[in-house]
């Protein structure tokens, strides 16, 4: 008897792993598919840029300065500003662009950090050839991006406008939370030599 359930038991772990393994391939198939089937109906309403091997969707309408940059919520895309872009555009430039593996952008590493995403931002704007000054406007985890990128770059921005987006004292509060340290390193707190 024990035998038995024994062999039940082990044949139940053998199924349900394989049913679960299936059914999320299936998932991945039928995702790549559309993804393809979607990009062909549905091409993007801007331009592609290569920010090194990769491409970051942007959409730029208006003229003039300071250039409006809208970042998106975590999965938003740069149509989540439509509305407020069409408005500021009436008196700049206001754009959006989708972060990598978002809307119509390419996929990125499979690590991704503020760190990395700040560096796509300072790619994308360079290689589009779009003029600071720059009134960065992030929505949710964007604030975290567009912040990193603002400390790097202070002089390329004109003004942060957070849109309920987070920023690094809300991450540092939470790490502290759980008994992590966030040590940020300054030039003056950098070892000697």
């Amino acid at each position: 008897m024990f035998r038995r359930r024994f062999h039940g038991a082990r044949r139940f772990f053998l199924i349900v792993p394989g049913i679960l393994v299936a059914l999320a391939l299936t998932g991945v198939l039928y995702q790549t598919l559309s993804v393809r089937r979607w990009s062909t109906r549905f091409p993007p309403p801007g331009r592609l840029v290569d920010v090194g091997g990769r491409r970051l969707h942007l959409i730029c309408t208006g003229e003039g300065a300071p250039t409006v940059i809208f970042e998106s919520s975590g999965f938003g895309s740069s149509l989540g500003f439509d509305a407020v872009r069409a408005e500021v555009s009436i008196q700049t430039r206001a754009c959006a662009y989708d972060r990598m593996e978002m809307a119509w952008s390419d996929a990125g590493d499979a690590v991704i950090s503020a760190g990395l995403l700040a560096d796509d931002l300072e790619r994308l704007l360079d290689r589009a050839r779009l003029a600071p000054p720059y009134i960065l406007v992030p929505a949710s985890i964007g604030g975290l991006t567009v912040e990193l990128f603002a400390r790097r770059h202070p002089e390329q921005v004109a003004g942060l406008v957070f849109v309920d987006a987070a920023q690094s004292a809300l991450a540092e509060r939470a790490a502290l939370s759980r008994g992590v340290s966030i040590v940020q390193r300054t030039p003056s707190a950098a070892a000697p030599g």
